[in-house]
């Protein structure tokens, strides 16, 4: 299964955020998943099938920007397969056309003008009185008696419903802390527009750069109109240790924050074929997000010369989506392969021996960390790349701080398994 940036992805094993009450719930998204894609897609679909799986009646809201894509035949088979009821609504854009495309504009103006990284506009579906009520009265209607959002923007698109909605218990799923991530977005395009090139930003990074180049976040603004979100919340879910404690510590959330790990199940098929020695020592797969280009310029300068050290002629496979934007990267650079498509990740995981994730940056849970898992490989990841996961989870995960401990890490699991070939573990 292709993702919707065209990062493949495996068949999801079961994603744990919260313990589910068994009341109707509804469930608001800032984007349709099903069928699940990317990790935010596969914790979306998760959680709401371990409602299911407790009796749950479950229904959902899913906002999108692709009206044609929110309404075709096969997504709303897709929710009709999984929830009891749904409603598909006009996200920021307005779901498509000039007139959304107009409304972006002033959200990012107001964003630069405020530094708030949530600014939005006035012009969202729901503002519109009649169809807020028109929307409660749906949910209503279906006997709703808890609301689990996803994310603090779906949050904000859904809030005008949800005044209209007094009484039924709502709680939010954080996912990641986005002011902190707004920050490390800054900091890695900083980095990555120093070394390119202005033909290739202006063919791979246009509309990224504009945004950098004009963005200017306030992180104390930003965080107290979080706050301000968070705090109509009963209950606010967050899967990382550390990002728990930081809300925690805030007065407006006293006694809401509760600290959640994601497990992981191992689905039945999630095994990499195998057929003898690994074609790459080392693979990196993701999607063409700032944060895994950053990665692979660190895998380039810092990790890949101290493991060439050790072994020299390391044969590097990149692959997902970043492999479209990487090419000027990685341009020279021997024993290094940009696979352009993968057309199933059981691919990638059977022709990579050790998976590795570089990442200097990130907030939230890596998801591609908990999908390496379940294909039974021996992981190197950086302190970052294992964010929020529970220690249970760290089994098989070698975690380097330093480039030269990413290499020995890498160096001993490649002279001390096959890691292409090893019987697959439970996670």
């Amino acid at each position: 299964m292709m993702m919707p940036d065209g990062t493949p992805s495996a068949s999801p094993g079961t994603l744990m955020a919260a313990s589910p009450v068994a009341e109707p719930t509804l469930f608001v998204t800032e984007e349709p998943f099903l069928p699940p894609g990317n990790g935010s897609m596969q914790v979306y679909h998760s959680v709401a099938a371990e409602h299911r799986a407790i009796g749950c009646a479950t229904f959902c809201v899913s906002f999108f920007k692709d009206g044609d894509a929110a309404r075709s035949p096969a997504t709303a088979a897709a929710y009709s397969a999984h929830f009891d009821g749904h409603l598909m609504l006009p996200g920021w854009n307005g779901g498509g056309g000039l007139a959304g495309k107009a409304a972006l504009a002033v959200r990012e103006a107001n964003r630069w003008m405020t530094g708030n990284v949530f600014a939005g506009h006035p012009f969202i579906h729901t503002a519109r009185n009649g169809i807020a009520r028109s929307v409660a009265a749906t949910i209503r209607s279906w006997g709703v008696r808890r609301i689990y959002c996803h994310k603090v923007n779906a949050l904000q698109l859904f809030l005008p419903v949800l005044r209209h909605l007094d009484g039924i218990p709502v709680t939010l799923d954080l996912h990641d802390d986005f002011v902190r991530k707004a920050a490390d977005y800054d900091t890695a395009y900083a980095r990555l527009f120093r070394e390119l090139p202005l033909r290739e930003i202006a063919r791979n990074h246009a509309q990224a750069w504009l945004r950098h180049r004009f963005s200017r976040a306030n992180e104390a603004k930003s965080r107290t109109a979080e706050l301000g979100y968070l705090s109509l919340c009963d209950r606010v879910i967050i899967a990382s240790g550390s990002e728990a404690a930081l809300y925690a510590s805030f007065p407006q959330l006293s006694g809401k924050v509760v600290h959640r790990p994601w497990g992981y199940a191992r689905p039945p098929a999630a095994r990499a074929r195998t057929g003898g020695k690994a074609a790459f020592d080392i693979g990196f797969i993701g999607s063409s997000d700032v944060m895994n280009l950053d990665a692979v310029a660190h895998l380039r300068d810092d990790i890949l010369p101290e493991l060439r050290i050790r072994r020299p002629g390391t044969r590097v496979l990149l692959a997902g989506t970043l492999a479209g934007k990487v090419g000027h990267l990685v341009a020279g650079l021997p024993d290094v392969v940009v696979r352009p498509r993968t057309e199933q990740v059981e691919d990638f995981y059977r022709d990579v021996a050790v998976p590795v994730v570089p990442l200097r940056h990130g907030t939230g849970v890596s998801i591609k960390v908990l999908e390496a898992l379940a294909f039974g490989k021996a992981i190197v990841s950086t302190p970052i790349g294992v964010r929020g996961l529970p220690p249970e989870a760290l089994n098989g995960i070698s975690v380097a701080a330093s480039p030269a401990a990413f290499a020995a890490a890498v160096d001993r699991a490649l002279t001390t398994q096959d890691a292409a070939t090893r019987p697959l573990q439970e996670v």
